[in-house]
């Protein structure tokens, strides 16, 4: 999954098996993400910590977890450059772990049970849970 299709590819409609593949993976990344709540208040994000993390290790990707509070968790990855010499300096991908509340009475779903229709629908999928999975899927 290291090099799978962007986030932008990944909601195109597939031109060959193996895109269509690469964007089954990224949207089954991103149901994943969805189905952890982190809503804040608390605001916990142990479990994405651990999930995201899980995922940068599958990789071989090195990373480090912190702990800036109780129940706030930071994860650091670093992926090296893959040209040689580097081209410039490094770029950062950076988004928070935690989303606003779901009041569950305004959804026709459950919010944290991302369903597919037209659009992928859950909380965060339209902010920060998406850049998430484009941030893992470039």
């Amino acid at each position: 999954m290291k090099r799978m299709i962007p986030f932008v590819l990944s909601v195109l409609s597939s031109v060959s098996f193996a895109s269509a593949q690469k964007s089954n993976e990224a949207t089954a990344l991103l149901q994943q993400y969805v189905a952890i709540d982190t809503s804040n208040p608390p605001g916990d994000t142990r479990k994405t910590a651990d999930f995201l993390t899980t995922i940068f290790r599958r990789e071989g990707i090195p990373v480090t977890r912190y702990e800036s509070a109780a129940g706030k968790s930071i994860v650091y990855a670093r992926l090296k450059a893959t040209v040689s010499p580097p081209a410039g300096k490094a770029i950062v991908l950076l988004h928070h772990m935690d989303v606003v509340p779901a009041d569950r009475g305004r959804w026709r779903t459950d919010p944290f049970a991302p369903t597919i229709k037209k659009t992928d629908r859950g909380v965060g999928t339209p902010g920060v849970r998406t850049c998430g999975r484009a941030a893992l899927s470039t």
